[in-house]
């Protein structure tokens, strides 16, 4: 998704590894959170690129050149909802966020009076005065605004809540077909989340195991796990008895419950078992790929690697278990771009971050700080950093002024192309980056060439 809606900078995007008990289930992701990253789903793959762009500044949609599709000033906040097919276009109405659907040329398909809209399959859920409903790709409504959680089934079918999710009691969950609902018989103490793989994980109430549900509304998979998360691609993260492992559809074992963690990356399940085993497997069909043996172990993943940590250092091992790097242990890995790692072996805000390539090559450059925004471009930052003696750790730290940060744009192998003058750089769309300065915004190309800029100081 090419329009980062609302988006921050985050200080560090580091991996963070996992040791023995206690850090190996995923958190169970709100609703909402799950139902944004399907905003995509629906989105069609030959339609001509949008640019949104929405900042503090300004918020209008664009085409590949910099042409203004819908201009700046005449909404406060843009959104992606299908990918460069259907957005959200808001204005503040009586201290509120109001939302309007638009199509890529910026015709309206509804008014401006919905909280939130969001694409589940071929709909379009929105929410309305705290309850959903639900609308087709062209804005007719299909469901009145009249449940408290909402997903498509598909083929115009729902499965739905009416009461509270967050409280302490169980909910009924109701399958809606035709405009109307009828109940499941099925109980959840979890909330609704969206399909995946057209099942959808409950918990049942009485046992507090988790199942899943199919779109019929009916159950698919009893419930007996301690923990059932979305499928992905026919593989789900199910735990048993505390420890962790993946299921394909039919509720069976692909990777036995005996991990301590079990985490996901590009094509790449890891597992740490106790402290002295860490598993990799495909994950596409959960078969072992490696492992690695040791003691006090710890383990994670960035994106392609597993990324394994004992007393003594850090090591990155590719999908097919060659050992790429190995550096010191309070170094961190992160996901670079098109396969590359961010490593920073050093205090935050020093020059100790380089690019890693996929053979495990450290780029000569430094920076204090790298962003990926696309498969070959990064932000980079730099900020004023003072140094300290820390009398409580016996040792030199170092203070950041944080109002000092300022972004550049450079390319996989270290090539300045921006330089770091810019109060942030994002994403825009595919060879575009909105460069953030303090007197306005500027779109450019791969190559740092201005196509669009909206200034506002002259």
């Amino acid at each position: 998704m090419h329009c980062r809606h609302r988006w921050n900078f985050a200080r560090s995007i580091r991996v963070r590894m996992r040791k023995g008990k206690g850090g190996g289930f995923v958190r169970h992701w709100k609703w909402l959170a799950l139902l944004a990253a399907l905003w995509l789903c629906a989105a069609g793959a030959a339609a001509e690129e949008v640019l949104c762009i929405s900042t503090e500044a300004c918020a209008a949609l664009l085409d590949l050149g910099g042409g203004e599709i819908v201009p700046p000033g005449a909404y406060s906040d843009i959104y992606e909802v299908v990918e460069n097919e259907r957005y959200a276009l808001g204005a503040e109405t009586d201290g509120r966020m109001r939302y309007a659907l638009a199509d890529s040329s910026g015709t309206l398909l509804t008014g401006a009076e919905y909280d939130f809209l969001a694409a589940d399959g071929d709909v379009i859920l929105f929410r309305q005065g705290g309850l959903y409903g639900a609308m087709d790709m062209d804005g007719n409504l299909l469901l009145t605004a009249a449940y408290t959680q909402l997903v498509s089934a598909g083929d115009g079918a729902f499965l739905a809540l009416t009461t509270d999710p967050n409280d302490d009691t169980p909910d009924e969950i109701l399958r809606i077909a035709g405009g109307e609902a009828v109940s499941t018989g099925i109980r959840t103490a979890s909330g609704l989340e969206p399909l995946r793989n057209g099942l959808m994980p409950f918990r049942e109430p009485d046992t507090e195991l988790y199942g899943y549900v199919d779109s019929q509304g009916a159950v698919a998979i009893e419930a007996q796990f301690s923990y059932a998360g979305a499928f992905r691609d026919g593989v789900a993260h199910a735990a048993a008895e505390g420890l962790s492992g993946a299921i394909n559809c039919e509720g069976e074992w692909l990777i036995r419950p005996e991990y301590d963690f079990l985490e996901w990356g590009d094509g790449i399940i890891v597992g740490l078992q106790g402290r002295e085993t860490c598993v990799v497997y495909a994950a596409e069909n959960g078969v072992e790929r490696f492992r690695v043996e040791g003691a006090n172990l710890s383990a994670a993943v960035a994106g392609a690697c597993a990324i394994v940590m004992d007393d003594e250092a850090l090591y990155a091992y590719s999908a097919d278990g060659a050992l790429i790097l190995q550096t010191a242990r309070t170094a961190t890995l992160s996901p670079g771009a098109g396969g590359q790692l961010i490593l920073s072996d050093g205090d935050w805000g020093t020059a100790c971050v380089a690019i890693v390539e996929p053979d495990g090559t450290v780029l000569d450059r430094r920076d204090q700080h790298l962003l990926a925004l696309s498969d070959d471009r990064y932000a980079f930052i730099t900020m004023r950093v003072a140094s300290y003696s820390s009398d409580a750790l016996g040792t030199i730290r170092y203070s950041v002024d944080y109002d000092s940060l300022r972004y550049g744009l450079m390319d996989a192998a270290g090539r300045e192309i921006l330089p770091a003058e810019y109060l942030e750089i994002r994403s825009a769309g595919t060879d575009r980056y909105l460069a953030i300065a303090e007197d306005g915004l500027r779109l450019t190309d791969e190559e740092g060439n201005v196509l669009w800029s909206h200034l506002t100081e002259e």
